[in-house]
This record gives structure tokens, sequence and C-alpha cells, in this order.
């Protein structure tokens, strides 16, 4: 079944998401990777809810691994780095603030020793950013926090090494907030010059 899922998740077609979660109800045992697979079909997908979708089944699993123990089905960094994923890839106008909070639940059960498998990956992190520099509006101050957060966590972290894409999305960032200076700039002048 986790093949077929997989098929589904990357066929590309505009209802996988829907089509993987139907499969996966009808499925006798399910694992990590099944729910990871469907939340990763769903981030795929062009649907407008598909962040809610894939956050609503990492809720489930979560509340599925809590009740029994079972290992089986226990999140992992994928599962909560794809739901990640999935908003970043969202319209969502909160995307940067939900993904932050799914970093923030990661690092506090790994660190807790609740789900050391949680831990969050350089993946995690660069999924965070994307969801930082593809936020609208940026300029919020709240998400210029969050980046230089995440930069510092990146850089002070024995565990985590930034690569091309963790700098490349900084470099953008940068670009968007110099850019926006300068449209303020111009804007606050232009008014005050009269």
């Amino acid at each position: 079944y986790n093949a077929v899922l997989l098929a589904s998740a990357r066929s590309g077609l505009p209802d996988a998401g829907e089509r993987a979660e139907a499969l996966l109800r009808e499925m006798q045992t399910v694992n990590a990777r099944s729910y990871t697979t469907v939340i990763d079909a769903w981030s795929r997908s062009n649907a407008e809810d598909k962040a809610e979708r894939a956050y609503s089944l990492l809720q489930e699993m979560e509340d599925a691994y809590e009740k029994t123990q079972d290992l089986k089905i226990r999140p992992n960094c994928i599962s909560y780095s794809t739901v990640i994923n999935a908003y970043a890839l969202s319209k969502d106008p909160r995307k940067a603030q939900k993904s932050w909070n799914i970093l923030k639940r990661m690092r506090q059960l790994s660190d807790s020793g609740k789900n050391t498998h949680a831990a969050p990956s350089l993946i995690t992190y660069n999924s965070v950013l994307n969801a930082c520099a593809t936020s609208v509006p940026f300029a919020q101050l709240q998400i210029k926090q969050m980046v230089h957060s995440l930069y510092t966590e990146i850089m002070d972290s024995p565990d985590l090494q930034a690569d091309h894409f963790t700098y490349g999305t900084g470099a953008y960032v940068f670009c968007l907030g110099l850019r926006l200076c300068l449209v303020f700039a111009v804007d606050f002048f232009t008014s005050h010059s009269r």
C-alpha cells in the first residue's frame, strides 16, 4: 500500500491528496511512512486547504502515537518537516507563524525526550525559512525576527550546517527587506518633501 500511496503523492494530479487520504482510510495497517506519504501528497496538491489537511493528518498521527505508544506510527522529523513544507507552499497568510510553531513543537518533543525522532534537521529549518520568505506581507517585524532567530540557531548548532538553500533563502529575504525599505523610504520622502 505504501508504494501505491507514494505513486499517488508523486502523480501530479490535482486531487492526489484526496486520493491518497482515501486510500489511507482503507488500509488495515498504517505506519509513519503511510501518514507522511499522504501528508506529502497534500503538500503537492493544488487544494487551497492543503496545509491544513496535512497538519490535520500530523495531529492524527500524534494522537494515535500518544494513545498507543506504537513506534511504527510515531511522527518523525520527516513527518513534521513535510507539514512545514506544505505551509511554505501554501497561500496561507499565517504560514510563517504556523511553520514556526511546528518547529518549536519539534524542538520541545525532542528536547524533552518525549520523541527524539522529532528533532529538526536543516531541511526543517530551510522549510521554515522558505515559509518566511514567501509570506505576505514580508515586512512584518515578527517574520524578520523569526528569520534572524532561525539563522542564529542554524549557525550556533553543532548538528546543523547551512547549505546553499539556507544562504540563498537568506539572500532572498535580505533583498526583499532592502527592497521594502527602499519603497517605504521613497514613499516617506515623496510625501514629506512638499
